[in-house]
């Protein structure tokens, strides 16, 4: 059938369905054409919409990104912060420790000097007993001996000689 619309047959027939005969030709050349093609422009169609889903896809994850980015930045500086404040705060908390040990040291010191004032308090007194009063100031050794006690000390006095120091200080007629 293809026969009869070659162009030399179709000529033979008639002048006028030359013409026509090429033109069913080149239809069915397009049909032809068109049955190959329309699958892969319908894969094409298919291609594009998921390459332009996959670019929306890619914006939102590279903005999605950009904001992570500066979360993280932010967390990293806010870190960098707490760690300063951290270190600070380690540094005054071990201050403070060694502030509290002294401090505790000092309380041991003074609580262990007050018994000793209080245990040795009662053994202290001004005058022997059976003596008759003196005035502290009747004799030049005696003045010698009050000028002694008002000189600073070059070292520290023992507990007991402290105690009677301090007593003989607070009793002594005051310098003129």
């Amino acid at each position: 059938m293809l026969n009869s619309f070659e162009p030399a047959t179709a000529k033979r027939a008639s002048a006028a369905c030359a013409p026509l005969a090429a033109w069913v030709r080149a239809n069915l050349a397009y049909a032809a054409a068109a049955a190959r093609v329309r699958p892969l422009q319908a894969q094409q169609a298919r291609l594009h919409k998921n390459l332009v889903a996959a670019e929306k896809q890619l914006h939102a994850l590279s903005s999605g990104l950009a904001t992570v980015e500066e979360r993280v930045a932010a967390l990293q500086q806010q870190l960098g912060q707490h760690s300063r404040d951290a270190a600070a705060l380690e540094l005054s908390l071990s201050n403070a420790t060694s502030t509290i040990a002294a401090a505790t040291a000092l309380i041991a010191t003074l609580a262990q000097e007050y018994d000793a004032w209080e245990t040795d308090g009662g053994e202290i007194s001004l005058r022997p007993e059976g003596t008759a009063q003196v005035p502290l100031y009747a004799s030049a050794a005696r003045e010698t001996a009050l000028a002694w006690l008002r000189a600073p000390l070059a070292r520290p006095l023992a507990r007991p000689l402290a105690a009677l120091h301090a007593v003989a200080l607070a009793v002594a007629p005051a310098a003129d």
